[in-house]
């Protein structure tokens, strides 16, 4: 068994571990870390702390932009954007959709609720702009709608 399946295999047992300096830590449910567990880590000390070292090297595949300034369109919205700049308010592209609500509705509830998922969706409080000739992505905070 390698030393990345031997972690796997803790990882499966809900047995964590992390390094910490030169020191390998762990943490374990009662009764998950046997004493041949315990020697398996020992044996393999070095060859862990290596491994999470290198795992925590590798930066992240996606890193967040800045949203303080307007970001540039991908293909597809630019594409739309450009269809927009030839037929103005045009609605092909709208997906209409009516619901029925029965009962009392509390107004104040729903507008919580709807405010929460524009605060949580960026895409639902993007809207494009033209900057010096050239379109932009311009995000509102939050659940600003106006």
């Amino acid at each position: 068994m390698t030393t990345a399946e031997f972690l796997s295999t803790l990882r499966t047992q809900d047995i964590q571990y992390w390094v910490e300096g030169e020191k390998l830590c762990y943490s374990a449910p009662p009764g998950a870390l046997t004493l041949d567990l315990v020697g398996e880590l020992r044996k393999r000390k070095a060859e862990i702390v290596a491994l999470l070292r290198e795992a925590s090297d590798i930066p992240p595949g996606i890193l967040p932009v800045s949203r303080d300034s307007n970001l540039p369109l991908s293909f597809a919205q630019e594409r739309l954007w450009f269809l927009d700049q030839l037929e103005p308010a045009n609605p092909s592209y709208n997906i209409p959709a009516a619901l029925r609500l029965t009962g009392c509705l509390d107004l104040s509830a729903l507008e919580r609720a709807l405010n929460e998922v524009l605060k949580r969706h960026e895409g639902l409080r993007t809207t494009f702009v033209a900057v010096e000739m050239e379109e932009a992505e311009s995000k509102k905070q939050g659940s600003d709608r106006r």
